[in-house]
């Protein structure tokens, strides 16, 4: 649960596929979350009534940082270092699914796919791609459409935040 649309939307598919007694939604912020990303992913799982936890990842990011930094030394920082995270989620994600008998579900949708915006052993882990044949603006519209079956389930910050960016 990063409090983007896509995970929002896979979030509302899993509980209306699986029921939210089945669904455990887990948020891993870090330094570069933003609070509304952090209450949007919460408002949304008291929202669905799914299971819902917190585990930060900033710790894990800024060991990682210090394991490399002799090795990446001099170097500008770049996607090496954005990717460190997404991965750290991944491994998290698949503890939690050894753990507990878990699938996890994978969030990237055929956009970011097609354009290279996701992170290998990263947002790309699960073991089920449920939005990946849908295009970002399908992932839109779908959400848009769960608001209005589902009484605004999906806080609309999520739903609207992402594609007013793109507008502006």
């Amino acid at each position: 649960m990063s409090g983007g649309i896509d995970s929002a939307l896979v979030a509302c598919l899993a509980v209306d596929a699986l029921g939210p007694e089945n669904v455990y939604l887990i948020s891993m912020p870090s330094r570069f979350s933003s609070e509304h990303s952090k209450t949007d992913a919460k408002t949304l799982a008291e929202n669905l009534n799914a299971n819902f936890d917190i585990v930060d990842i900033d710790d894990l990011f800024e060991k990682y940082l210090q394991v490399l930094e002799p090795h990446f030394k001099g170097l500008e920082s770049n996607v090496a270092e954005e990717n460190i995270q997404s991965r750290i989620r991944g491994n998290i994600l698949m503890g939690f699914s050894n753990k507990f008998g878990c699938l996890v579900l994978s969030t990237g949708n055929k956009t970011e796919l097609a354009l290279g915006y996701c992170t290998l052993y990263g947002d790309m882990s699960g073991g089920l791609s449920v939005i990946g044949d849908l295009s970002k603006t399908d992932v839109y519209n779908l959400a848009k459409w769960k608001n209005t079956v589902s009484t605004d389930i999906i806080p609309l910050l999520v739903v609207f935040k992402d594609s007013v960016s793109r507008i502006s």
